[in-house]
């Protein structure tokens, strides 16, 4: 097989040459790790829908990512609770490279003001933990309404 795999640790050797004379090869380097950068967000918009008393929808924009990797989303719910945020809920998704991407939040509570976060990760890449996207969002889901949207 063929290629550099991210998060895979390699050493190296190599040496120069022309067609006519090439040098000897040279030591082993020292361990380096294959990395992908980091996905990053086409803009800096994030958009809430109330749908609601009870739901709403987070979208965000496109990711920039390296070709063919599956993001992964998290969106954190958090509310103003005795002055302190306090987190409610938190949902996932995925999508491929270069879609957009929404969240329909269920199980909110009538006229509550809420924050969401976004965070993002690659899917079988790099390090498991959440990178912050610098997306977030406020909102308050209706009283008036009845029913879910």
């Amino acid at each position: 097989q063929h290629g550099i795999a991210p998060g895979q640790s390699y050493r190296l050797s190599a040496r120069v040459g022309t067609p006519q004379r090439t040098s000897e090869w040279s030591g082993w380097s020292i361990a380096l790790t294959a990395a992908l950068p980091d996905p990053l967000p086409e803009a800096m918009e994030v958009s809430a829908e109330v749908l609601g008393r009870n739901s709403a929808r987070i979208s965000w924009p496109r990711f920039c990512a390296a070709a063919g990797v599956v993001l992964e989303f998290r969106v954190d719910v958090s509310s103003e609770v005795g002055g302190a945020l306090q987190r409610h809920s938190t949902a996932h998704t995925e999508v491929g490279p270069g879609e957009s991407c929404s969240v329909v939040l269920h199980g909110l509570f009538a006229g509550t003001q809420y924050f969401a976060t976004v965070a993002v990760r690659m899917r079988g890449f790099g390090s498991r933990e959440w990178g912050r996207t610098g997306l977030r969002v406020g909102f308050t889901t209706d009283f008036a309404r009845t029913g879910e949207g």
